[in-house]
């Protein structure tokens, strides 16, 4: 019997938490990003409170060999078409890294906007965040051609506290 590796046995584990603690109000989908088959990043999307508060939060990573394609950019689309137009989601939160300048570009060209910054200590490194906003009234312009979500259904928005 061959050994999941431990990468792969803690993205299985962090999905299937996801899954396990699933309710309307507080929930994370956590999407493959798919090239020709083949992953090549995660999109994510989570909420806390939703059913009241109407926020998400996204957050995404593409393999550093498919940077710079577009990828990663209508990836976030898609998940920003679910929020804004199938979840009737008010605002969605993002943010990046000091110095990762690929993912401010990519929050600033779909239209968020600067909003604020926490400094915090991980593994004994100083990291800078800085957030990004994007209101629902916002998105329309920036939603880009062929952004489409199919399948969402009462059933499924009520899962999503959308119903």
């Amino acid at each position: 019997m061959s050994r999941l590796p431990a990468g792969e046995r803690q993205f299985l584990q962090r999905h299937w938490r996801a899954l396990a603690h699933w309710r309307p109000a507080s929930w994370g989908l956590h999407l493959a990003v798919r090239l020709d088959g083949t992953a090549i990043g995660m999109q994510n999307i989570w909420v806390t409170g939703f059913t009241t508060v109407r926020s998400v939060e996204t957050g995404s990573w593409i393999a550093r060999e498919h940077q710079g394609k577009g990828y990663g950019t209508e990836s976030r689309a898609a998940v920003l078409e679910l929020a804004f137009a199938h979840l009737r989601a008010l605002e969605a939160y993002t943010s990046f890294v000091e110095g990762n300048s690929a993912s401010e570009r990519v929050s600033r060209k779909l239209g968020y906007v600067y909003n604020g910054r926490r400094v915090y200590s991980r593994d004994g490194v100083r990291i800078v965040e800085h957030g990004m906003l994007m209101e629902a009234s916002r998105w329309a312009p920036h939603k880009g051609a062929g952004i489409s979500v199919e399948g969402i259904t009462p059933a499924c928005l009520e899962l999503f506290g959308a119903e």
